[in-house]
């Protein structure tokens, strides 16, 4: 514990007392501003109900300008998304069930299916990465650099050695076996991170690109929105 530091700098002694002051100056919080000349000072006080503090679509990320963001996530694993239901006015015990005739593309008895790493969904493993945090956005105060580097789901056979579907796995929870995404961890915090190239498989792009364009049509083409 007494040698924890970050990019150089050390950040705990001899007790906890303090540390996290340390990280938050570390990353940029309270140094002083290029553009004032002055210190930025301490973050804004959430504005807003309570529970909207954690919403990264309403919150925005701390004022800190060394502040760097990484997304690494999985892709390529189907995964649900929405669901078909139907209604049954004469059970009011559940007037709703799962309608298990629905087939189409992308749906197979009434479970919607997209791409994402088998729990999440890409829109909710990358959208903020992809668009939400970029672009000059308000939710981005100090223009924190963000870069998505996506693992593509190959999971190997158990035969082959894919205990929990292997080191190329995309898979929400066996990603942590993923040796790639392992290694990319190890750059970013061994101070390496600047040599992590953004590499993108998915539609996620394509996400945002529709996102913004739904957002520009509601709110006619507001530039200084999410």
């Amino acid at each position: 514990f007494r040698r924890v530091t970050l990019g150089g700098r050390r950040l705990a002694g001899g007790g906890s007392g303090g540390w996290i002051d340390r990280i938050l100056r570390a990353v940029g919080v309270g140094q002083p501003s290029a553009s004032t000349g002055g210190f930025i000072g301490p973050l804004p006080r959430p504005a807003g109900p309570s529970e909207k503090f954690g919403d990264p679509l309403t919150a925005p990320l701390p004022r800190a300008p060394n502040l760097k963001i990484y997304c690494l996530y999985g892709v390529g694993k189907p995964t649900e998304r929405a669901y078909h239901y139907v209604h049954r006015p004469g059970q009011p015990e559940r007037p709703f069930a799962l309608d298990v005739s629905t087939h189409g593309r992308g749906v197979e008895r009434g479970v919607t299916s997209v791409d994402g790493d088998g729990s999440i969904p890409l829109v909710s493993l990358g959208y903020m990465c992809a668009s939400g945090w970029r672009d000059g956005s308000r939710l981005n105060p100090a223009g924190a650099e963000v870069k998505i580097v996506e693992y593509n789901h190959r999971a190997m056979s158990l035969w082959g050695g894919g205990i929990q579907e292997g080191r190329f796995s995309g898979d929400h929870v066996n990603i942590m076996g993923n040796h790639e995404m392992i290694e990319t961890v190890l750059e970013v915090v061994t101070g390496h991170g600047a040599g992590v190239r953004e590499r993108i498989y998915s539609g996620v792009r394509q996400i945002a690109d529709n996102v913004r364009r739904l957002r520009d049509a509601r709110r006619g083409t507001r530039g200084d929105e999410l």
